[in-house]
């Protein structure tokens, strides 16, 4: 489930995102809509800007952009939270939240990353555990599935969802690159 979506998928996506394109959507009724992106600079990750647990870093996501990524050092405690308003969504769609990560050559993570998604009427839709983080492809792009979402305003507005990945055996963790979230209308 980890390798959802392609490198050249993603890289599309990332673009389409920055640009503003509308997608079609054929399962949808041809419904068009953004792809909702967010940059590891715009999660909350524990310890995310002390320098002795994580180091900024850069990785190239489509023709000519760089982004900025946040690579773990070492931290007993992986969380890393996003929450992101769907206004720019269209409303009644259906979504798929991704979390880009690069897992290293160096990856020492023993339990299972724990995902999780919370849509904007506070329902949550599962847990997505991944136990074969070892057996991932290392040293490229790869996505976690999160969960899937129809984008519905909340009683109080347009609403927002909110995801995470964790980790929080016992054990130092090493060896894994946040690059960002991709919010993906399903095609």
């Amino acid at each position: 489930m980890a390798l959802s979506v392609c490198y050249d998928e993603v890289t599309k996506y990332w673009s389409d995102a920055h640009t503003g394109k509308r997608l079609s959507c054929p399962s949808q009724g041809n419904n068009k809509s953004v792809v909702g992106y967010m940059e590891a600079s715009d999660l909350q990750i524990n310890f995310g800007s002390d320098s002795n647990h994580w180091k900024s870093t850069d990785r190239v996501l489509r023709l000519g952009s760089v982004t900025k990524c946040y690579e773990l050092i070492s931290v007993q405690s992986l969380q890393v939270h996003g929450t992101y308003g769907i206004s720019s969504l269209t409303e009644g769609m259906r979504y798929r939240v991704l979390i880009l990560v690069e897992v290293r050559h160096t990856y020492c993570i023993t339990g299972p990353l724990m995902c999780t998604l919370i849509d904007s009427t506070e329902t949550r839709h599962g847990r997505i555990l991944y136990h074969h983080c070892r057996e991932m492809s290392k040293n490229q792009i790869i996505t976690l599935h999160i969960g899937q979402f129809v984008a519905r305003k909340s009683l109080t507005g347009d609403g927002e969802i909110k995801f995470s990945m964790t980790n929080n055996d016992k054990e130092m963790k090493h060896g894994i690159v946040v690059v960002g979230a991709l919010i993906v209308p399903l095609m």
